[in-house]
């Protein structure tokens, strides 16, 4: 019975119209243009892509050099250490030298002024 309600349409409403030669080339040539500027585009970003991939190249470069400074900063700091460790060595063994000197020449002072004071035979310097 639904279906009996339906308004029947006639032979001629049912037909569509045939779209016209200049509409066809219309679409044709907005299709064509979106096409060209979706190539543009990629262009573009493929252009983009490769300034990236030769930064990031040049930026690998760049942080391996910087890695072999620091490791030769490290090498030098390493070595600096080691002369510093050694003339505190040296110093030291200087500083012990010094005293033993003091020491002998104090020791000799103290031998040397009973031997004049014997041989003036005062005790007076």
């Amino acid at each position: 019975a639904a279906l009996l309600s339906w308004p029947m349409k006639s032979e001629s409403s049912r037909k569509k119209p045939c779209t016209p030669p200049k509409t066809w080339a219309k679409a044709i040539t907005g299709i064509q243009r979106g096409a060209d500027e979706t190539a543009a585009r990629m262009a573009r970003a493929v252009a983009r892509v490769a300034d990236a991939t030769g930064l990031a190249e040049r930026s690998g470069a760049s942080l391996a050099s910087i890695v072999q400074l620091v490791a030769a900063a490290g090498d030098q700091v390493r070595s600096i250490a080691a002369a510093a460790e050694e003339q505190s060595s040296t110093t030291e063994a200087i500083n012990q030298s010094v005293g033993d000197i003091n020491t002998l020449a104090a020791d000799a002072a103290d031998t040397t002024v009973p031997i004049r004071r014997s041989q003036s035979g005062s005790w007076q310097n």
